[in-house]
């Protein structure tokens, strides 16, 4: 039996948000996860209306991590800029 949206949903909400240092690090996991998500969606086996809240935690879990990596990557390239300018 095939786990529900909801379900799958959930699930990567509880990945997402257990993913302490900022990095997606089961990214195997997530992408597994994401492509039932789209197949789920796809074959529209549920309304999206029903886990409407679930999908917003999701959409938000989501842009937290972007912004960590973003803010991770800046650090890192602020740093390269300095050592470049530094030859």
């Amino acid at each position: 039996m095939k786990p529900t949206l909801r379900k799958l949903v959930q699930d990567l909400n509880i990945l997402l948000q257990n993913n302490n240092n900022g990095t997606l690090d089961r990214e195997k996991e997530f992408l597994k996860i994401a492509e039932e998500i789209k197949a789920s969606l796809q074959t529209n086996d549920e309304s999206p209306i029903g886990i409407k809240e679930d999908l917003e935690l999701l959409r938000d879990n989501i842009k937290k991590l972007e912004s960590k990596m973003f803010k991770d990557q800046q650090i890192f390239d602020d740093f390269l800029n300095f050592l470049e300018q530094k030859k």
